[in-house]
């Protein structure tokens, strides 16, 4: 490449999901602050990590060689003027550190603007589709902040939206990027009380900031699942017998929650070890990303319940279907104090609720993930063995 004498050369260490594959799902440059290193890699690594030597053993590059600088390319160009337009001083200076390549249609630059070391995240979408859900997520952030009833503290851990252009045939949201690192990543022994501790204060803080008695009609009962049916019912990738199985789990839910008084509050929505920020040296939150699956009126306490879930299947390494019966069968023994506290004192949700609680964050789960197809047809027999046993446990 040197003997080239290509004018401009960009190198990044690839990173991949899937090692296997040998994929560049990530790419970060050497020194970067986001060269992130699981706590699970070798103690070797990990220490060398920590003296800023990684790069010297990484066994594979991604060089970038272009005859124009690539900070000059159209694209940056019209991200520089819109972090300008946006008021973020000494937007001429900017710097890539790293790129995802995201298998639900994002591709994620992480830019530095080097005179203030301020950083932006830009996602550029091409799909319509995916452009609908991270829209989603730039405009719910935008009322987060705009809430007089979301605390000061909350907003202080979440992303503020910058601007968002079109770009040719794509789509750019640009946003201040948070600290801190993705929790799954630091879940260490020493730390994982702690991140538990703090990811669960969080969502308390953001439910009891927001919530508000509801007694559930007919009417309100369909607003609060509206969107839910209508994404499986349109689905091209569900099958008949899983659409009645999804539509019977929603009857049981109305059957026995209508006329009942409910907490409602704000929700993330998908709240989770993969969307939570944390300090990688004594696991303080720091942020949490990704709302665009956020709803201003949700059960309160299903943030938590689907905390659970996904740390069930990430530490014990099983399915879908194996952390919802793990949860339904263990309930009590697996909330955490501050949590068990909240749902059954504060809330005042007694067994039958809690179980209710349940069996929506799996409805809930279950119409997430049916936005990306490619993913949710891997996992259906999944969904559907949890909806079964929903339906067993709340009989």
């Amino acid at each position: 490449i040197t003997r080239a004498s290509f004018p401009h050369v960009h190198v990044f260490l690839p990173f991949s999901g899937n090692d296997a594959a040998q994929g560049i799902d990530e790419m970060v440059t050497p020194g970067s602050r986001f060269l992130e290193i699981p706590h699970y890699t070798h103690f070797l690594m990990k220490r060398i990590h920590s003296m800023g030597k990684y790069h010297l053993l990484h066994d594979r590059f991604a060089v970038l060689c272009m005859h124009r600088d690539l900070l000059q390319n159209a694209l940056f160009e019209r991200i520089r003027t819109a972090l300008g337009e946006s008021g973020i001083q000494g937007g001429a200076s900017l710097q890539l550190e790293r790129v995802d390549i995201r298998d639900r249609g994002a591709l994620v630059l992480f830019v530095k603007e080097t005179n203030t070391s301020k950083h932006f995240i830009a996602r550029v979408v091409h799909s319509q589709e995916i452009k609908k859900i991270i829209r989603k997520n730039h405009s719910f952030l935008q009322w987060l902040h705009q809430s007089n009833n979301v605390p000061d503290a909350v907003k202080a851990k979440i992303p503020t939206p910058l601007a968002e252009l079109s770009f040719q045939e794509n789509h750019v949201f640009i946003e201040s990027l948070m600290p801190g690192i993705l929790a799954w990543k630091v879940n260490s022994r020493s730390l994982k009380d702690r991140i538990l501790k703090e990811s669960i204060q969080f969502t308390l803080d953001l439910n009891i900031s927001t919530e508000r008695k509801y007694s559930i009609d007919q009417k309100l009962f369909s607003n609060l699942f509206y969107e839910d049916e209508k994404r499986i019912s349109e689905s091209v990738c569900c099958t008949d017998k899983f659409k009645r199985l999804f539509d019977e789990n929603i009857a049981n839910i109305k059957d026995a929650i209508t006329g009942q008084d409910m907490w409602l509050s704000i929700s993330h929505g998908d709240y989770g070890y993969g969307n939570i920020l944390v300090d990688p040296y004594n696991g303080r939150l720091q942020g949490v990303i990704d709302w665009d699956t956020g709803k201003k009126q949700e059960f309160a306490g299903i943030d938590i319940i689907n905390l659970l879930i996904q740390n069930i299947r990430a530490d014990q390494n099983v399915g879908f279907y194996h952390s919802v019966e793990n949860i339904a069968m263990h309930l009590y023994s697996m909330l955490p104090d501050i949590a068990d506290s909240y749902i059954r004192i504060h809330l005042g949700l007694d067994d039958t609720k809690v179980r209710l609680l349940l069996q929506i964050a799996v409805i809930r789960y279950i119409s997430r993930s049916a936005q990306y197809p490619a993913v949710f047809q891997t996992e259906q027999d999944e969904h559907e063995k949890a909806m079964q046993s929903m339906k067993l446990h709340l009989g």
